[in-house]
């Protein structure tokens, strides 16, 4: 029978895309494209539904179980803390609040919950490496655990062993979390 038990959480909030779909107009700028491309008026009622029944309760119960000792790991996807800072500052110093207790640990999780490890490792790497940059940023709070929510140990060590040296690796803590580390060199290819 275990003896610990963490809990690990991620907070993810989509932002939905606009229908029906709006022409974008030629010279339109990265920065201003997502103005055409996603409903944020969509965005926000969902954000504020989901808030009222999942996230001021969520976030209040664990921070009561912190304080009786519990344990937790939880990562905040950007897509989530961006709406966060900008539709709810209540809820976004209830979240402060719980991850600055000492018995939680902030995990860096991928910033938009998407399928890029599949797609791109080095996109992946970049993106993993942005998503822990801007919650640390966020809370004040270091990220020393990875949780990517879909890499299992197998797909771990091949992504590993793509890394480069002195790239953040995965290894597993003695919680099961998947832990960062700097890796001085490559790890063995998966079955070596």
């Amino acid at each position: 029978m275990a003896e610990n038990l963490v809990t690990y959480c991620v907070v993810h909030q989509p932002r939905r895309i606009k229908l029906p779909a709006q022409v974008i107009p030629r010279g339109t700028t990265p920065a201003d494209m997502a103005g055409y491309l996603l409903d944020d008026v969509m965005n926000k009622r969902y954000f504020d539904k989901v808030a009222k029944w999942c996230y001021y309760p969520a976030s209040q119960m664990f921070l009561d179980m912190l304080d009786q000792g519990y344990k937790l790991g939880i990562g905040f996807s950007v897509s989530f803390l961006w709406q966060l800072e900008r539709w709810d500052k209540v809820l976004t110093e209830s979240f402060r609040k719980l991850v600055s207790h000492p018995n939680c640990e902030l995990i860096g999780v991928d910033p938009y919950h998407s399928f890029a490890f599949a797609l791109d490792i080095g996109l992946f790497q970049e993106e993993m490496r942005r998503g822990k940059e801007y919650a640390e940023n966020f809370f004040g709070k270091e990220i020393r655990v990875n949780g990517t929510g879909y890499l299992n140990a197998p797909v771990e060590q091949t992504v590993n062993h793509w890394l480069s040296p002195k790239e953040l690796c995965f290894r597993r803590s003695s919680t099961g979390q998947a832990r960062l580390k700097h890796a001085t060199t490559r790890p063995p290819a998966p079955g070596a």
